[in-house]
């Protein structure tokens, strides 16, 4: 499938999950480059920098894999799936894409039981003072917000495998 071309407010919110991912990314990069320069140049190193910068890795990544669920890149066994044929492939990616939906229904269930745990008690982080449950509770979103991209995928493969759109202009038929 190809994909539109956005301009400004559209351009945005077509690529909110990698604009949000680059965000954090020079989050990361910046903290880490102030506790160099803290650490190696001042001889004093700054303690939430850290803390900073792996909570942003964090984010990054989930965030980022939202776009990758999107965009259909992420990992899958495509040495399987490239031997089935084209109604075939599409009968594998749907499988795949629903065990991947299920894993992230668990896993969301299994974060919200700690995120209301973490609210609970109160906890924060070490140096941010930041409360524990506000990080948690985005990855919630992220794996909802994944399951969301899931979704229109499989209906996008479901068109496909019913012949309302040809196999030869979707995304695997693409090289991606």
């Amino acid at each position: 499938m190809k994909e539109k071309e956005y301009h400004g407010l559209g351009y945005v919110w077509n690529n909110l999950e990698y604009l949000l991912a680059a965000v954090f990314a020079t989050i990361m990069l910046i903290a880490l480059f102030v506790q160099v320069v803290a650490r190696f140049v001042f001889n004093n190193p700054i303690g939430w920098t850290e803390e900073l910068a792996v909570t942003s890795f964090v984010m990054m990544v989930y965030i980022g894999s939202i776009g990758a669920t999107r965009d259909d890149s992420h990992l899958k066994l495509e040495l399987f799936i490239n031997m089935a044929s084209p109604k075939g492939k599409q009968v594998l990616l749907i499988i795949g894409d629903i065990v991947f939906f299920l894993m992230n229904l668990l896993l969301s269930y299994g974060l919200l039981n700690v995120t209301i745990n973490l609210k609970k008690y109160g906890l924060t982080t070490a140096m941010l003072q930041l409360p524990k449950w506000i990080p948690y509770s985005v990855l919630i979103i992220c794996f909802l917000a994944m399951d969301v991209r899931l979704v229109q995928n499989i209906i996008e493969r479901v068109h496909i495998i019913k012949g309302l759109k040809h196999p030869e202009i979707s995304k695997e038929s693409e090289g991606q």
